[in-house]
Formats: C-alpha cells, structure tokens, sequence
C-alpha cells in the first residue's frame, strides 16, 4: 500500500529510498527473491541519485542475499563485492574524518600548550625583571649610602687635617 502511495504521489526521494529498502528486507524475509532484488534495485537507483551510503550498503547486502538465495553466484558474487568495497571505503572515510578531528584536537592543544608556554615565558620574564631591577635599586642605594658615607669621613678626615694644621701653627 505505501509503496503504491510512493507510486503515485510525489514524495520526499529520502522517504521514498526507506520505502524501496523496508519493502527489499519485507519481501527478502518473505522469501519472495525476485520482489527483493526490485525493489532493492529501485530503491539502488535512487540512492545513487542522492547518494545515501549507508543506504547503498543496505541495498548491496539486500541483493547480494537475494542473489544468493536464488542461486545466482554470479551476481551474489558481484554485490558481495561491491558491499566489501563500499564498507572499506566507509571505513576509510571515517577514519579521516576521524584523524581530521584528532589532527585538529591536537593542533589546538598544541596552541593551547603554546600558549601556556608563552604565558609562562613572559610571567618568568616580568618575575627576572622585577628581581632585577630591585637588585639595581637596592645596589644604587648602598651605593648611595657608601658614597654619603665617605664624603662624611672624607669630610671628617679633612677636618681632622684642618685642625692637625692649626694645632700646629699655633704651637709653632
């Protein structure tokens, strides 16, 4: 009844697909090959057009089941590998896509990872130059305080000698 439905009317070619392969697996569990391998055929042709592979893959495993139960070899054969050929190229895809997604995981991380990095560097860089210029400041300081430190005693050296000097004069 859908499938007259299907027929007649015009409805959605993804809707209409699921139709072809629900009746294929129906007649195939009914033993009727011959409507198995039509409407598996149908709903074939239509997916090429859109292209649905995970539904190809069910039309293959529908006609080469269907093939086989009739036993045609021959075309048992041909779909067996047609649906061995589209599941390894199923894998294959997947499994770029799925290096595609690591690969991009990892180059994040690795920005990530560069990033901590280069936070790290430049806190490290402002924590050196912050102990060095408190080293140029404290240095400058005792510099300072050296320096006052010797003009005192400088002065005090020159005093002394000023009064040495007088203290000679007038005992001369």
């Amino acid at each position: 009844k859908s499938l007259r439905i299907a027929e007649t009317k015009e409805i959605n070619p993804f809707n209409e697909m699921n139709l072809y392969r629900t009746a294929g697996d129906f007649y195939f569990d009914q033993k009727d090959n011959d409507k198995a391998i039509l409407y598996a055929q149908k709903g074939l042709d239509l997916e090429r057009r859109i292209s649905f592979p995970s539904s190809r893959e069910i039309f293959y495993e529908v006609l080469m089941e269907a093939y086989l139960a009739k036993n045609n070899s021959v075309e048992g054969k041909k779909y067996s590998l047609l649906l061995t050929k589209l599941k390894d190229s199923i894998k294959t895809a997947e499994k770029h896509s799925v290096n595609k997604v690591t690969n991009a995981i990892k180059k994040e991380k690795d920005m990530e990872q560069k990033s901590n990095i280069t936070n790290l560097l430049l806190i490290f860089s402002g924590i050196v130059l912050i102990l060095a210029l408190a080293v140029w400041y404290f240095w400058k300081r005792d510099q300072k305080i050296k320096y006052a430190k010797y003009e005192k005693i400088i002065s005090q050296l020159n005093n002394q000698e000023k009064d040495a000097v007088q203290d000679f004069e007038e005992f001369n």
